[in-house]
């Protein structure tokens, strides 16, 4: 089939099985694949010989991972703001239930997670432009930008790019983006958490000595 859409490439983004008939040592072996769409043609970009269930595995743990993204984006704003919790709560809600049923159709082989994608994506879309517009918030509240929204906005926009992506060029790495914006995003929390150990560590040096010069304005009364 030829590529009839105007933009986008079409590097194989379904992983496709056929089972090696156990007689076929030193015989040669023909493959034919034709592309289940209109728009687009297909060709194949990787051939690997091995065992099947390693193989589902990946692909599995790649949607797995698509629908678990928004999840640990809530939790984070559930724990550290208490303005939106409401909201949150109901994005946690409806992302489990997104997990528990994509689970439950892919085991009784009802719908794959490949049909199912769309749903993740939709939901990641509304978690991306709701953090957007929370960390916004409290950007402007605070009056100034710190390090945990610059992590939090690079995995808005890390995602958002895989998104495009997803649709755009159909690609098999479906977190390609997401996976940088989270490890920029693990940095971010790392230098966060060691900044308020400084400044706790910086408040507790001046109470104590506040309570040091108030105890020798007290000793110094006294004696007096």
């Amino acid at each position: 089939m030829d590529d009839k859409r105007v933009i986008g490439s079409t590097p194989g983004s379904v992983m496709v099985f056929a089972d090696i008939p156990q007689d076929s040592e030193g015989k040669m072996l023909q493959i034919k694949m034709q592309s289940p769409y209109e728009d687009y043609a297909t060709y194949m970009t990787k051939m690997v010989v091995g065992d099947r269930d390693v193989a589902i595995l990946y692909s599995n743990l790649i949607f797995i991972s698509l629908m678990m993204a928004p999840l640990f984006t809530e939790l984070y704003l559930f724990a550290t703001s208490d303005y939106y919790k409401k909201w949150m709560r109901i994005l946690i809600a409806i992302t489990v239930i997104n997990i528990i049923v994509q689970l439950t159709l892919q085991s009784f082989n009802i719908l794959d997670f490949m049909n199912m994608a769309f749903v993740s994506h939709g939901l990641l879309t509304i978690v991306i432009v709701v953090v957007l517009i929370m960390e916004f918030n409290n950007v402007r509240r605070r009056k100034k930008m710190d390090v945990a929204f610059l992590g939090i906005f690079s995995v808005a926009i890390c995602a958002a790019i895989d998104l495009v992506r997803s649709y755009m060029i159909k690609v098999g790495d479906l977190g390609k983006y997401s996976r940088v914006g989270v490890f920029i995003f693990g940095i971010s929390m790392v230098i966060t958490c060691i900044n308020e150990l400084v400044q706790k560590q910086v408040k507790f040096a001046e109470n104590e000595k506040a309570e040091l010069i108030s105890a020798e304005r007290l000793e110094f009364q006294t004696g007096y």
